[in-house]
């Protein structure tokens, strides 16, 4: 059950676009945001997540990257559609909550972890923050008061990377700036 777990993870979700977003789409959202935006602020926001599944020979961990398919104006909401986007199976089999829990104050938990025959999934929010784009580059900055998390700079140089390597809209960006977390 482990492998199968695994497996459908490892294939089911990309780790710095939403599977479903189009290349369409996502351009649309990086020409507003070069151009400054639509009206809003010329900035949009991102968050990374961590999912671990324990029990079987080998732990599987990913870091996983969101907010740059489309402008979001809450990180929660981010999280919602990142619980979204796993497989239908791994959401029913581990009794996923439709949208990421609160606390009693309102704030965003940090976990969600579900145990199941012998299977742990845990679902962590990493932090995040804000970016925008300037002289070809991405910028990002801030911290996430929905989860009251500062970004987690030591995954982002890897992600964003990744995204300016492999992700049509985002290739010819130079790099990225990795900013103050105020």
């Amino acid at each position: 059950m482990f492998e199968q777990m695994r497996t459908t993870l490892e294939e089911s979700i990309d780790r710095v676009l939403a599977k479903e977003a189009s290349t369409d789409s996502v351009s649309k959202h990086v020409q507003e945001l070069r151009q400054g935006g639509d009206g809003k602020d010329n900035f949009a926001k991102y968050f990374v997540f961590q999912i671990e599944l324990e029990g079987g020979d080998k732990p599987y961990s990913r870091t996983y990257l969101r907010g740059f398919e489309k402008r979001y104006a809450y990180h929660k909401q981010i999280a919602t559609d990142f619980l979204k986007e796993l497989p239908q199976n791994i959401r029913e089999y581990f009794d996923l909550p439709r949208a990421w829990p609160t606390d009693s104050s309102r704030k965003c938990e940090k976990d969600i972890i579900r145990e199941r025959d012998g299977l742990t999934l845990n679902i962590t929010a990493l932090g995040g923050g804000r970016y925008n784009f300037s002289d070809n580059t991405i910028n990002t900055w801030g911290l996430s008061t929905d989860f009251e998390l500062p970004p987690p700079n030591e995954f982002l140089p890897e992600l964003l990377g990744e995204l300016v390597r492999t992700k049509e809209p985002y290739q010819g960006f130079k790099g990225f700036n990795i900013g103050p977390t105020a």
